[in-house]
């Protein structure tokens, strides 16, 4: 999942979180990786003109998808 956020492959991402993996392997995928609160600075170049998502993209849209896991499963308190 990691490999295809990375390498500018977000519609295979998308099917990967939406039909491939559990709704707990994707939270558990998505707070290990992307964790609500960064420690780390940005690590992003905004000069780089690349196909590539950044990283603050790849977050925004994994978080996203993580949500609306969640209310496809009616748990809409866990989608906000």
């Amino acid at each position: 999942m990691q490999t295809l956020l990375t390498q500018g492959w977000p519609t295979d991402a998308a099917y990967v979180a939406e039909r491939v993996l559990t709704l707990e392997e994707l939270k558990a995928f998505v707070d290990q990786n992307y964790p609500l609160v960064d420690d780390e600075p940005s690590q992003d170049n905004p000069e780089k003109n690349t196909s590539e998502m950044t990283r603050a993209q790849q977050k925004k849209w994994i978080r996203s998808s993580l949500s609306r896991r969640y209310a496809q499963e009616f748990n809409f308190p866990a989608a906000l």
